[in-house]
Order: structure tokens, then C-alpha cells, then sequence
């Protein structure tokens, strides 16, 4: 037997926490509470990873809800119960920015996301410098081959006046 209106609300807003990001191509696991600046800078080769997250809500932890996104991917904010896991696979080089929230057992929601900044390194071949290096061969062929052209057009005219 209970009395209803002795049943209270929960209004513990729950703080929340991203624990660790799990590298799918190195089976491989980086610890993020080390991380003081909540930043992370992938290779290219590790653009296809598990972000795991968790609330501090320890009454009826079944019922705790998330919110996450990230931000540079996503247009609006996932929903996802009983799971503590965002997975992205196969991300373009770039910055992104990874947001979570939840809410406690009685959906009182904790409105200030956890933030992992999450910068991804594009292979050699993509960088600034790489396309540097392409537009000064490219110049360079482009002006070999001319000269070339106009070296066999001035031989061709010089044995013409011949």
C-alpha cells in the first residue's frame, strides 16, 4: 500500500560525461577524462568511432535518456534510451563538435551538454601544403609543355624559311 501524493519527483538534474572514444579501425580505446581540454585529434584512418557517455542518475537507471549530436554532421539531436553510445563511421576530414545531454529517471533533462571537440586529419595527399605541391607541378608542367610547343614551332618556321 502507498499514498500517492507521497510519491516525489525526482528533480536531481544529472550531470553528465563522455568516458571514452573507441577507435572501430584499431580496436583501440582512449580514456577521455585525461583529456583538460575536452579535445580530440584523429588520423584520417580513425574517422570511424564509438563516443561513450554517461549520467550521473543512479535511481532507476533504465529509465535515463540521452540527447546527443555532432555538430558539422548532424542537423538535429538524436534521442537514444537505455544506450550510452554514439557511433560515427567513415567522417571527411574536418572539425566536429560532439554534444550530450540527459535526463534522470524523471525526465528532468540536464540542459548543459558535455562537449568533445573532434578534429579530423586529412591524409597527406589532402592537406594545404599537398595542394600547394599540385598547383606548382601542374604550373610547371604546363609551362614545360609550352615551351616545348613553341621550341618545335620556331624550329618548324626556321627550316620553313629555309
Amino acid at each position: 500500500m502507498f499514498k500517492p501524493d507521497e510519491i516525489r519527483t525526482n528533480n536531481i538534474i544529472p550531470p553528465i560525461y563522455i568516458t571514452h572514444i573507441e577507435l572501430v579501425s584499431e580496436n583501440k580505446t582512449i580514456n577521455l577524462s585525461e583529456k583538460i581540454n575536452n579535445q580530440i585529434v584523429l588520423d584520417h584512418k580513425q574517422a570511424s568511432f564509438n563516443l561513450h557517455f554517461v549520467a550521473l542518475n543512479y535511481l532507476h537507471v533504465a529509465n535515463n535518456n540521452y540527447q546527443y549530436m555532432l555538430e558539422g554532421f548532424d542537423d538535429e539531436w538524436r534521442d537514444i534510451t537505455n544506450q550510452r553510445t554514439a557511433t560515427y563511421t567513415n567522417l571527411f576530414p574536418g572539425k566536429y563538435r560532439f554534444k550530450v545531454k540527459a535526463s534522470n529517471n524523471d525526465e528532468v533533462w540536464n540542459t548543459n551538454p558535455a562537449i568533445l571537440d573532434i578534429r579530423i586529419k586529412p591524409p597527406i595527399y589532402g592537406t594545404f601544403f599537398a595542394y600547394i605541391i599540385y598547383i606548382i607541378l601542374t604550373t610547371t608542367l604546363i609551362l614545360l609543355l609550352r615551351y616545348i610547343m613553341n621550341k618545335r614551332l620556331l624550329e618548324r618556321r626556321m627550316l620553313e624559311n629555309e
